[in-house]
């Protein structure tokens, strides 16, 4: 797998396995199972946008991406603040 998406994208065991419950639920046909070799593909064609959207939003959240949006708007406002005092 390509290091960009490795580090984009790293989550831990207990969201993982949260996001893999939520799709197989929400979306089962975009999943395929192979228990042989434990792995689970996911085709994304498959997906419908709703659940495609919530699975993004989710990732976001549980990843780094999603603490770095909200470390970056909260210092933006904190430097507002001391521009304008």
């Amino acid at each position: 797998m390509n290091e960009c998406y490795k580090s984009k994208f790293v989550l831990k065991d207990i969201s993982c396995a949260t996001f893999f419950r939520n799709l197989d639920e929400k979306s089962p046909a975009a999943l395929t199972k192979n228990s042989s070799e434990d792995e689970i593909e996911i085709n994304v064609d498959n997906i419908t946008p709703v659940v495609f959207h919530e699975s993004v939003e989710f990732v976001r959240a549980c990843s780094d991406l999603g603490s770095r949006k909200k470390k970056s708007a909260s210092s933006k406002s904190a430097s507002k603040k001391a521009r304008t005092s």
